[in-house]
């Protein structure tokens, strides 16, 4: 499972890379509810756990919802209304 977490007093412009035993990522600028947040994902449970010990928030399960949410208004966007075609008119031309 791909743990999601947030923190909200770093700066945008930069790129920060979190450390533990297990495992090394770099942060990204990530965009939910609105506002922006420098963001982390991380794959283990134990790297979770000290990601939060260290301060910062997981929002994996509320992004999950979110996200399935916007799929589906996506889905129901996506059906087009079908559109009736109108016959050719028939040219009358004169033959010779």
């Amino acid at each position: 499972m791909e743990y999601l977490l947030v923190r909200s007093d770093r700066d945008l412009s930069l790129t920060y890379e979190f450390i533990s035993y297990e495992e090394r990522a770099k942060t990204h600028t990530l965009e939910f509810k609105g506002r922006a947040y420098c963001g982390l994902k991380l794959k283990t449970e134990s790297a979770r756990n000290y990601a939060i010990m260290v301060g910062w928030s997981d929002i994996t399960e509320e992004y999950n919802k979110a996200q399935v949410e916007e799929s589906k208004e996506k889905e129901i966007e996506k059906k087009p209304k079908k559109t009736v075609r109108k016959p050719r008119k028939k040219t009358t031309t004169k033959k010779k």
